[in-house]
């Protein structure tokens, strides 16, 4: 297999050492080999695509491959063998299916950002990969900000100690309240039946409508802990850490044709407000656990 073509950005930037082993280039840009060849043929597979993405502190860009359509983007997910789709439950962003295994990414306002997460990183199920793919370029703006969530973590360590303690002694509770229907000026307005009524039909009575989407909320809510733990975060530790982020991101500027792959446990992501039209879809894969330790060290 031919060497990928590195290619360098301005928003690129270098992870540092510690808390990774060595600096690397944050994310990793790549276009296609010099000679002709279909992007089936010539990305990296399996362990040596996780290798590539390891490399670049868990995110890569391709750009350059002719991917142009949903389908394309389709078929260049299934082509890394990164692992099976995910299959969404509890999904709060409103959605539209593209083709196998791709929709939008969210279908929110232009004007409405969304901060930075990490894809379902409040529930107990959720995709160890995630990608996107820029099908239209906005006229302004729509930068999609990625962060390291290791160095993020390291940053919080040193800077806010106990703010990290308090995180692993308690763990972190979070509420998500679903309407009975969409809401289309809300990033998050799927409604309760969109997000966990995958298996009610419309001759349902409202009990049994319930009983099926209790069953699939059961899924990602945790057996669980005591009221009596709970502790309102300081606004200063969140303070903190939004300036991390801020101060760690890149702002990735899309190119039609893009297509961006990262570890959803180690690597945040966001989207800045734009102006025109902006068409990014998305793309998500299961695979490994939740490591109980950082893979880099």
């Amino acid at each position: 297999m031919s060497p990928l073509t590195p290619i360098s950005a301005s928003f690129q930037r270098t992870l540092p050492a510690p808390p990774f082993p060595e600096t690397l280039l944050f994310p990793g840009i790549y276009g296609p080999p010099a000679e002709n060849g279909s992007y089936l043929d010539v990305i990296p597979t399996g362990s040596e695509f996780k290798a590539l993405l390891k490399a670049h502190g868990g995110a890569v860009i391709f750009r350059g491959f002719g991917v142009e359509t949903a389908e394309a983007f389709s078929r260049f997910g299934f082509a890394t063998k990164v692992g099976p789709p995910h299959d969404e439950v509890g999904r709060p962003p409103v959605r539209t299916i593209y083709a196998e295994n791709v929709v939008t990414a969210n279908e929110g306002p232009p004007t409405a950002p969304i901060w930075h997460h990490n894809e379902y990183g409040w529930s107990t199920v959720h995709p160890a990969y995630l990608s996107f793919f820029c099908l239209v370029t906005p006229t302004s703006g729509g930068e999609t900000p990625l962060n390291s969530g290791v160095e993020l973590l390291h940053r919080l360590s040193e800077e806010v100690p106990e703010f990290v303690a308090e995180l692993k002694k308690r763990g972190v509770l979070y509420a998500y309240r679903y309407t009975k229907d969409t809401v289309k000026t809300s990033n998050s307005g799927a409604s309760v039946i969109a997000a966990y009524g995958k298996f009610v039909v419309p001759d349902d009575s409202p009990e049994v409508m319930r009983q099926k989407v209790e069953e699939q909320e059961t899924m990602v809510v945790p057996s669980t802990t005591s009221l009596r733990r709970r502790r309102r975060i300081p606004v200063e530790w969140m303070e903190i850490a939004d300036r991390i982020v801020h101060e760690t991101r890149a702002l990735v500027k899309w190119e039609k044709g893009d297509v961006v792959f990262f570890d959803n446990h180690a690597v945040q992501h966001a989207r800045e407000p734009w102006t025109g039209e902006r068409k990014v879809l998305a793309s998500l894969w299961d695979g490994e656990k939740f490591p109980d330790k950082s893979p880099w060290v």
